[in-house]
């Protein structure tokens, strides 16, 4: 069956003419080139879109992928969802944007404000950068509680940027007597509708204030825009490794290195 393409994110969307001043580049991309972006490489994309690599001078700043139609008349930003909830452009960033070297984050992991959940004397370790109010960390959230009785520990470092009540949440989350209780609350009670976590927001002091905002400074040194983001190192080779947003259940044994755990959550199956 052919794929149903959407869009949930459209940074920008251009209508241009025809006539394109060099053939291999469509004149949609003219924007971006004169801001200063360059383009570092192209692909096929799914459903005949065109993808382009683009980054800028600024090495800090992660290489973004954008995409243009068959005839060039359109560029298109953002989260490319195929008709089985899978997020395409995470996909091809893994697949067509150079890994940055993140060895040296890696130790900064530890130092944030997060809520451990899991084993306490856990096989492997996963950081995994969340937001209470994120609807699809909570799909994340219900793929690893298996895993979890496999010696798996996954360190929820908090951000709060989603709704006005998402710094609140995680501070009551942050700052709860038992944390993976909270966190569990606030995950079983999750309203998918409203995307809303379960937990009631908290008054944020300015130092939790202060904690979220280092949590979510590093969450864009890794090259992250979003929840959720898991960071691990891989079992093998001890490389760190990031993937970014919803994973796909039939990924997580491999990149924990844990055994293979059914998927019996139905709200999962659309991402096996």
């Amino acid at each position: 069956m052919k794929r149903i393409i959407t869009t949930l994110a459209m940074a920008s969307m251009a209508l241009v003419s025809n006539a394109y001043a060099d053939p291999e580049v469509p004149k949609a991309l003219d924007l971006a080139l004169k801001s200063g972006m360059k383009i570092d490489k192209t692909f096929a994309a799914a459903d005949g879109l065109t993808g382009w690599v683009l980054s800028t001078a600024d090495r800090t700043k992660a290489p973004s992928i954008v995409y243009t139609t068959a005839d060039g008349n359109y560029l298109f930003a953002g989260a490319l969802i195929d008709s089985t909830g899978a997020n395409l452009t995470n996909e091809y960033a893994q697949a067509q944007i150079p890994k940055p070297d993140h060895t040296g984050l890696f130790a900064k992991l530890d130092k944030t404000a997060y809520v451990a959940e899991g084993s306490k004397n856990p096989k492997r370790i996963v950081y995994a950068f969340s937001d209470p109010n994120c609807p699809f960390c909570d799909l994340m959230w219900r793929a690893v509680q298996p895993y979890e009785q496999e010696g798996l520990q996954v360190r929820w470092i908090q951000v709060g940027f989603l709704r006005p009540d998402s710094a609140g949440k995680a501070a009551a989350l942050l700052q709860a007597k038992d944390a993976e209780s909270a966190m569990k609350v606030n995950e079983t009670n999750f309203d998918f509708p409203g995307e809303e976590g379960g937990i009631a927001a908290i008054p944020v002091t300015p130092a939790m204030q202060a904690s979220l905002k280092a949590n979510e400074a590093l969450m864009q040194e890794f090259g992250f825009s979003g929840t959720p983001a898991m960071v691990y190192k891989d079992v093998k080779t001890g490389e760190v490794k990031t993937n970014a947003g919803m994973p796909r259940p039939s990924t997580l044994s491999e990149e924990f290195g844990l055994p293979a755990v059914p998927v019996t959550d139905p709200m999962l199956t659309r991402f096996h």
